[in-house]
């Protein structure tokens, strides 16, 4: 009964993240804290050598880290959401950087330097703690660039049109 009680909360912990995050609209923080403790649990497989120890802490980084991916995705069609192509275009980039860890994901983990992989857990420590420090300035860099103008008003309302053709406003 141990052993199903553990899935259980493996299950129920990123859902409840993930609630959390879209009741409190707190994206910001709940990125910085699962990055943070992603990075924390990289910091403890770096520090011991007990591998099992290692392992544990690999699979606590992961949890965190595949949790905080929707979160990110979402945040970013929130906080770019207007035009749409300026919302589809950091989109596709934060997925491509996402993806670049596919890129150089087997140069910081050499089988030479196994268990110990101090290459791979110093980076991935590294990384994820700037994670957190981006997540955490996020808001105040956003709030420099050029807040989203209407693209026309109709009947006293803003209007933001996807595409190329512009709606002229009509009397009546």
């Amino acid at each position: 009964m141990h052993e199903r009680a553990k899935r259980y909360w493996l299950i129920a912990c990123p859902l409840y993240r993930s609630w959390t995050s879209d009741k409190t609209q707190d994206r910001r923080w709940h990125n910085a804290g699962l990055l943070g403790f992603a990075g924390i649990a990289a910091l403890v497989a770096l520090l011991v050598s007990n591998n099992a120890v290692k392992y544990a802490m690999l699979c606590v980084q992961t949890g965190a880290m595949y949790t905080t991916i929707p979160l990110i995705l979402n945040w970013t069609s929130e906080v770019l959401s207007q035009p749409t192509r300026k919302r589809s275009t950091a989109m596709a980039l934060v997925n491509s950087f996402g993806h670049t860890s596919y890129i150089y994901g087997s140069f910081p983990w050499p089988s030479a330097e196994g268990p110990r992989n101090l290459k791979g857990f110093a980076v991935s420590t590294a990384v994820l703690f700037l994670g957190v420090l981006i997540a955490a300035l996020m808001p105040v860099i956003a709030s420099y660039l050029p807040k989203p103008q209407p693209d026309v008003m109709l009947y006293g309302q803003e209007l933001f049109v996807a595409g190329e053709e512009k709606l002229e406003k009509q009397d009546g």
